[in-house]
């Protein structure tokens, strides 16, 4: 009977030793970094800056960093520049912030734009829309399908456009139909 007991128990212990060398051990967190997030938020406020002064300030209602990229709702952002830019969301790298869904920026020289879709160019200030657009200065108004705006020149370079400019307090419109 000893001897049964001890093979059956002999037996048992090399089936559980062959099933738990053949178990795949893994990181239960693994599945987390598959995708690469590494920062999740809520109704945060970012602010960049140099060894002097704030260089420019970034705010989101919901977002995450995910490999070094963050993608944020409810984007707001601003500079000394720009009062204020926003959108329904943005992805910023650092250099580029790909701004969607009711884009809204409104400088401090008095330029206002509004659109769909943009990219912003943070180094040389630069805001460019292929969506259709509506950019404002003064009592000026300028509708059309692209645009790119360089605000170190205040230059503004816009394809199909319809504008509306007041000059001595009388409404001028203007049409540039394509070729």
């Amino acid at each position: 009977m000893g001897l049964k007991f001890e093979l059956m128990l002999v037996g048992l212990i090399l089936i559980v030793s062959v099933y738990t060398m053949s178990i795949k051990l893994r990181d239960h967190n693994e599945r987390y970094r598959d995708n690469g997030k590494e920062l999740e938020f809520y109704d945060t406020t970012f602010t960049e800056v140099n060894q002097s002064r704030p260089v420019d300030e970034s705010y989101g209602i919901k977002g995450e960093r995910i490999r070094g990229v963050l993608f944020v709702e409810k984007f707001w952002y601003k500079d000394d520049q720009i009062a204020l830019l926003r959108a329904d969301r943005a992805k910023d790298n650092g250099k580029v912030i790909e701004l969607t869904g009711a884009v809204r920026l409104k400088r401090f020289d008095g330029f206002r734009f509004e659109t769909e879709r943009a990219v912003y160019r943070k180094s040389t200030d630069v805001l460019q829309s292929d969506t259709p657009f509506v950019a404002y200065k003064s009592q000026h108004r300028l509708r059309g399908d692209w645009m790119r705006y360089e605000g170190k020149r205040a230059f503004l370079e816009a394809r199909h456009v319809h504008a509306t400019i007041v000059l001595n307090g009388h409404e001028t419109i203007a049409t540039k139909e394509p070729k």
